[in-house]
């Protein structure tokens, strides 16, 4: 298994809109920080920076690195999908 780290964000995190998720799920990291991990199209998924905000009622999720992402689903619950997240 080979695992590829990138960071392709060329703009500060205030700069970018907030980005539409459609396929994710929510883990917690053994040093025990909660992340958003996502499934894009291409089949790339993303382990995001720990989260430190959630606004419920608008579905946002606020990273530390100050990235926000709007879930448009509930969180996914396709083996396949599963598997891959």
């Amino acid at each position: 298994m080979s695992l590829a780290l990138a960071n392709e964000r060329n703009e500060s995190p205030n700069d970018q809109p907030c980005k539409e998720v459609h396929c994710w799920r929510l883990v917690r990291s053994p040093g025990g920080t909660d992340n958003l991990v996502t499934l894009w199209d291409g089949g790339t998924a993303r382990v995001m920076s720990p989260i430190a905000w959630i606004g419920h009622q608008a579905r946002v999720f606020t990273t530390s690195s100050g990235l926000r992402y709007v879930v448009r689903v509930s969180p996914e619950v396709a083996e396949l999908e599963c598997r891959a997240l």
